[in-house]
């Protein structure tokens, strides 16, 4: 098991919101049909930049969405989250 630390940004982030298919569901409530999100496109960004991915980090197309995703929801997104991998 990874612990909190060895996490990506997305990997961390996904897990709040408990699996990509729950974050595409709060990116779907945004109503803001340019930020809707496939469960597949979240996974993505969880692989590896040399299998298609992000690298384990968030598009900054798709952060603010996120962020704002999580709001509505009542998901704390901390500076560990978003940030954790740079310590």
């Amino acid at each position: 098991m990874m612990t909190q630390a060895a996490k990506t940004q997305a990997d961390r982030i996904i897990a709040k919101f408990g699996g990509a298919r729950g974050l595409a569901r709060a990116l779907q409530a945004l109503g803001d049909t340019h930020q809707l999100r496939s469960p597949a496109v979240i996974y993505r960004w969880t692989y590896p930049k040399t299998r298609g991915g992000t690298g384990g980090k968030i598009p900054s197309s798709a952060l603010d969405a996120v962020i704002r995703a999580a709001r509505l929801e009542g998901i704390l997104i901390t500076a560990d989250d978003l940030y954790g991998d740079l310590k």
